[in-house]
């Protein structure tokens, strides 16, 4: 009843600054009162649960396929740690969430330096993939440069690059306000959109690395 669509979402801090956000909840009665108990309590997949911002996958740090929602009644497990590795990772199948859009969605999370994480999606198209959108929330100020994202915030910053040369374009979306009048509204949040196309990759699938 409390689910919301983020699977494989993060939050990133460093230094006690919270780079990378979660939206958190909002007061369940005053959403009943808008929406009704038998909207906020749905979890069907046409819900109107899932077109709130903290309830869906496009306000967590996740990936989106082909600019839709989760799977509502999807689980993405964890497939593997190695808390003990000179480079500590873990792995998550986020497959179940995108029902036909992908044929294989794995997202691992590496510290592969004391102030580095590589975030590294393995993806193999199915044959409605079109679009790959790796999000990321932030309320930092946000600058697109050519070859990476710079984020500033209290004084400190944050690199984020995608690696291997692949394909793709950004761009950030300001969430405050937020799409929905009735939505939380978290001071200067944005979500940071990294775009793939499949078309433009000649093989059925591609390995995405992202640092920060």
């Amino acid at each position: 009843n409390h689910g919301n669509m983020d699977a494989g979402s993060f939050i990133l801090e460093w230094l006690k600054i919270r780079f990378v956000v979660d939206p958190g909840n909002q007061d369940y009665n005053t959403l009943e009162q808008i929406i009704g108990s038998s909207g906020l309590w749905n979890r069907k997949q046409e819900s109107v649960r899932w077109n709130l911002l903290t309830k869906n996958n496009f306000g967590h740090s996740t990936l989106t396929i082909n600019g839709e929602k989760h799977i509502a009644d999807a689980r993405a497990t964890l497939q593997n740690n190695q808390l003990d590795a000179t480079a500590p990772n873990f792995t998550f199948d986020l497959t179940p969430v995108f029902g036909n859009a992908i044929q294989q969605a794995h997202r691992t999370f590496t510290k592969v330096a004391e102030e580095t994480i590589e975030i590294t999606d393995q993806l193999i198209f199915a044959e409605d993939t079109k679009e790959i959108t790796w999000q990321m929330m932030t309320t930092a100020e946000v600058k697109i440069r050519k070859k990476d994202i710079l984020l500033q915030h209290e004084g400190h910053q944050l690199k984020i690059k995608v690696l291997d040369e692949l394909p793709f374009k950004s761009k950030t979306i300001s969430l405050s306000p937020p799409p929905l009048e009735y939505d939380k509204d978290i001071e200067n949040l944005k979500r940071i959109e990294i775009i793939f196309k499949r078309e433009d990759f000649a093989e059925d699938r591609v390995t995405i690395k992202v640092l920060l």
